[in-house]
């Protein structure tokens, strides 16, 4: 049996107000004004507290779950600053780091109860034994279980097969390239392919996996609705903004970035980042590794993976984390055509998502921005008035993207997914807009 303690915080919240409440949180450092709880098994403490938000730190141990129930609202504040939002019951597991617990007081005059339940540490540290420790992690699991109806189709699989050609013709190496072809308006959803399930180092598409991700554990109750500011949300589709998916994943896995972690701790940490996959792979998917973030991130102050990010990466490829985030051209077009017949989730995040996803294409919205996602990409050389919602990626040695495109009459619409890899694609502008009109003409006749 798990030993344990309790301790309970008597809390009297009144009338302050709490105006500069959130703009501390955010700005303050996790050891600063907060009272240290040094919690001991066995032992009972009480605190007394009035008129004001109340912080409290404590330091995890691998392997400890700590129970918080409560009728205020309280914001679980991680060490990479990610937070989360709750009230009732919430359970947390812990590593060895430092956390805080923030409350914010309500309206009323009046005092409530905080109950902390502190379980011990269910494994030995990392100095008394090389065993990893139990691991918790998120549960929930993608809600649309079943494969697409999608249907290889010999004229669909035409017009992919000129692309193919045109792209060899111009020097480019087919063997680096991956295609998925959806026609959405046809009742069977005929489908083409070219070697669309070869997993592809994707940038950025990912992101768009993590939306999906976050969604479900909203609609699951796992993250209250709105822990993730849509702002945020939609900057990480939009503007491909890596600071926004940053704080996703840690919300999504409870995990933060930093410094290198121990052999025990790490194995913790990389199972509660792995839960992004089996999220996905508990519905089906299959060649999916989406655990790794997206660098710079600038307000962490890193420019490129280190610390635990650089650890996963450098793990032996016979371990269960693999080197790099990778994903298949059939993952991405799956999941658009999941988010398109609003099956992705529910049917009201399936169009909060189209609307992240959603880009105009007349050259005034993005010509004069640096990093757009029209320039080069499949959205460039299309009529301005299309219907146009697209995921891009870019490094300096791939190029992705994953739209749903339709007409102006809408008598056409489709998926198409394109993921390459190595510094011929990065670097040619011109092949991804061409090769989409080619299709988008091939779409209209056919």
């Amino acid at each position: 049996m798990v030993s344990s303690s309790l301790v309970m915080l008597i809390l009297a919240t009144g009338r302050d107000n709490n105006h500069s409440f959130l703009s501390s949180l955010l700005g303050r450092k996790p050891d600063i004004g907060c009272l240290q709880l040094n919690l001991v098994s066995g032992t009972i403490q009480t605190e007394k507290l009035f008129d004001e938000p109340q912080c409290f730190s404590l330091i995890g141990a691998v392997g400890q779950e700590l129970t918080v129930e409560t009728d205020v609202q309280v914001i679980l504040v991680q060490p990479s600053s990610a937070s989360r939002t709750f009230s009732g019951a919430n359970k947390i597991s812990l590593l060895a780091e430092t956390y805080q617990l923030r409350t914010k007081p309500d309206k009323e005059n009046k005092a409530h109860e905080i109950k902390f339940l502190l379980s011990r540490a269910t494994a030995a540290s990392p100095t008394a034994s090389n065993q990893a420790p139990q691991i918790v992690v998120p549960e929930g699991s993608y809600n649309v279980k079943e494969n697409p109806p999608f249907k290889s189709n010999q004229k669909l699989q035409k017009i992919v097969d000129n692309a193919v050609d045109f792209i060899q013709r111009r020097g480019l190496s087919e063997q680096r390239l991956s295609i998925s072809l959806v026609d959405l308006n046809d009742p069977s959803y005929s489908y083409a392919g070219y070697q669309d399930q070869s997993p592809r180092f994707p940038a950025s598409v990912p992101k768009l996996f993590w939306m999906v991700a976050l969604y479900g554990q909203y609609a699951s109750g796992l993250l209250a609705d709105g822990t993730v500011p849509e702002s945020d949300v939609y900057k990480m589709i939009q503007k491909s903004d890596n600071e926004p998916a940053s704080r996703v994943v840690d919300q999504l896995t409870l995990t933060s970035s930093g410094e290198e972690l121990s052999p025990v701790d790490l194995q913790v940490w990389i199972n509660k980042r792995l839960w992004i996959n089996k999220f996905f792979e508990n519905a089906g998917y299959q060649n999916i590794n989406i655990t790794q973030k997206n660098f710079p991130i600038p307000y962490l102050d890193i420019k490129a993976p280190f610390g635990r990010d650089l650890q996963m990466r450098q793990i032996n490829s016979k371990s269960p984390a693999p080197f790099r985030n990778y994903l298949t051209t059939y993952n991405a077009a799956r999941l658009l055509y999941e988010i398109d017949t609003d099956k992705a989730v529910s049917k009201t995040y399936s169009q909060k998502m189209k609307l992240h996803l959603q880009r105009d294409l007349y050259p005034d919205a993005w010509q004069d921005i640096e990093y757009n996602s029209i320039k080069g990409f499949l959205g460039e050389y299309l009529p301005v008035d299309t219907s146009f919602a697209s995921k891009v990626g870019w490094t300096s040695d791939s190029r992705g993207d994953a739209a749903i495109i339709a007409t102006p009459d809408g008598k056409s619409r489709y998926i198409l997914v394109i993921l390459s890899e190595g510094k011929e694609f990065a670097n040619d502008w011109d092949i991804f807009p061409k090769v989409s009109r080619m299709i988008y003409d091939q779409m209209l006749t056919r």
